[in-house]
């Protein structure tokens, strides 16, 4: 039920691949209609957001902009902060992209402990200590906000597992802070 992406493989396993394409309201309705056969809902939709669940995301950049311009070697590497709903656990990524392959590294952390982030130093002893040690050493720091729902299905089967996401009702917001509560707007209007 998590992304094919966060699969361990092992040591030179393969990466999982991601393809993404903008579709207005009707197509994806038309697309989900029709693969809806093959795939079920995500085990973690909430009825309340008619199957859907919201996400708060918070990027992180160098002052200069390197993961955004894409230079360097920022160019095949996002470092984020994710957090699913009301959850108090925060999940610390890092996503390596080349082409459509993709691999991520995760820690989940109680998001009181994103305290630790603002530290000038990293803490060995912290689940979250490798992320911090990437952000000091790529002068990484918070620059945006995005929260949206997305409709998450799943299929395939047990050696090739596929996720169809669909996100909506997308907000962004400059970020200054490690904070990462979701808008109290997201999931009230119909989706």
């Amino acid at each position: 039920t998590v992304s094919p992406a966060l699969h361990d493989r092992g040591p030179g396993g393969s990466r999982a691949f991601e393809m993404k394409f903008l579709l207005d309201e009707d197509l994806a309705q038309a697309v989900a209609r029709l693969l809806q056969p093959a795939f079920l809902p995500d085990p973690h939709a909430d009825p309340a957001l008619d199957g859907a669940y919201a996400i708060t995301t918070l990027y992180c950049d160098t002052p200069q902009r390197d993961v955004f311009l894409r230079q360097g070697t920022y160019k095949f590497r996002k470092f984020r902060v994710r957090r699913y709903g009301g959850e108090s656990i925060v999940y610390l990524e890092r996503k390596d992209k080349r082409g459509e392959r993709v691999r991520k590294r995760r820690a989940s952390v109680p998001d009181g402990e994103l305290i630790h982030l603002e530290s000038a130093a990293a803490e060995t002893a912290w689940p979250g200590s490798w992320f911090q040690a990437q952000l000091l050493s790529r002068r990484l720091q918070p620059v945006c906000r995005v929260h949206y729902l997305r409709h998450a299905f799943v299929g395939g089967s047990d050696d090739a597992p596929l996720r169809l996401t669909f996100d909506r009702q997308l907000h962004g917001e400059l970020a200054l802070d490690w904070q990462i509560q979701a808008p109290p707007e997201i999931g009230r209007a119909h989706v």
